[in-house]
């Protein structure tokens, strides 16, 4: 098992003519876990399954944008919104798991299985923001295309491969499931035509599977300011 966390980070960015912006975060944390069923008998040990999980938690994070971005605020009460304030987020859950056999006498199936949750989560479409978020996506493009330029050999896939030298067994069934929670969802919008207008969802649930997919919306609102 592997695990790490980071406390009380803040970094100020300044992209050439774009507007200043700040991230800050009160904590983050991540864990993995590698887990290994192994049968033995009399003549040699042999690995049944492979399970992985690994998780992601994090804290309070704030995205401001403009000038005087990096001075820490206050927290402001809930349901109020400081423009600038690009994105804010209470708090983040990301769990997911992995399962693949690796002897044809194992009774899994191959699995994959991935549950977040998000609360108090609040965006901004700005002028501003907009401008921060395509220098930023400009800078990762380019970045890509160098690495794509630079890179000159075709991507090998490789095989799995057991102790004993022999290929992993490939097994027709897998099942997946992926699971998506909101609460307490606001989105806030300013323009020179409609103004400022605000948008809340209570709270949104998603969910799916290779039986069945479901998406549940509770407690929208619209409203102009």
């Amino acid at each position: 098992m592997i695990s790490s966390s980071v406390s009380n980070v803040n970094v100020s960015v300044q992209l050439g003519d774009t507007p200043p912006f700040a991230l800050r975060f009160i904590s983050v944390s991540t864990e993995m876990q590698h887990v290994l069923d192994i049968s033995t008998n009399a003549e040699s040990l042999n690995f049944q399954n492979v399970h992985r999980h690994l998780s992601l938690s994090l804290e309070h994070f704030w995205w401001r944008v403009g000038q005087d971005s990096h001075i820490q605020q206050a927290p402001h009460p809930p349901g109020k919104h400081v423009w600038g304030e690009a994105r804010i987020l209470d708090s983040l859950t990301l769990q997911g798991s992995f399962n693949k056999p690796q002897s044809e006498s194992s009774s899994h199936s191959e699995s994959v299985s991935v549950e977040s949750n998000v609360r108090g989560l609040q965006l901004e479409v700005s002028e501003t923001c907009a401008l921060c978020f395509s220098r930023l996506l400009s800078l990762c493009n380019l970045d890509s295309c160098r690495k794509l330029e630079a890179s000159e050999q075709p991507d090998v896939v490789p095989v799995p491969v057991l102790v004993d030298g022999t290929t992993s067994p490939s097994h027709g069934a897998f099942y997946f499931k992926i699971e998506c929670n909101l609460e307490d969802v606001n989105v806030f919008t300013l323009s020179n035509v409609a103004g400022a207008v605000s948008l809340r969802v209570d709270t949104v649930k998603a969910q799916d599977s290779a039986e069945s997919s479901t998406v549940s919306v509770q407690g929208v609102c619209v409203e102009p300011h």
